[in-house]
């Protein structure tokens, strides 16, 4: 799954039933610099935006003008540069455990 991530240019993640949160498939996709194409979520429309290796997509419907105007428009490589960035900056592991030991560390009320 990886590897193939890694030589993708667009992995889809329909998230029918997972709506307020993130899946491991969109940090791995953007760890091996694909961009990420993704129904609904609220946990994706506050962490990301086109602009930040996800394209947002709907369910049921034919996608293919949004995806079409990605690839040919030019706009791809800056999609997934700003979504490999962003994963670095914000997604990483160290990221979770910093968040984890922060909230350890107040005193359980």
């Amino acid at each position: 799954g990886l590897e193939i991530m890694a030589n993708a240019k667009i992995v889809l993640n329909p998230l029918a039933v997972f709506r307020d949160g993130g899946h491991e498939r969109i940090f791995y996709a953007l760890s091996r610099g694909a961009v990420v194409a993704s129904t609904y979520s609220h946990f994706l429309t506050e962490e990301f935006d086109n602009r930040f290796g996800v394209i947002p997509v709907e369910a049921d419907h034919d996608n293919n003008q949004i995806l079409s105007e990605v690839l040919t428009g030019g706009k791809l490589d800056q999609i997934q540069a700003a979504g490999v960035q962003n994963y670095r900056n914000r997604h990483l592991w160290d990221h979770r455990i910093d968040a984890l030991e922060h909230l350890l560390q107040k005193p359980f009320q």
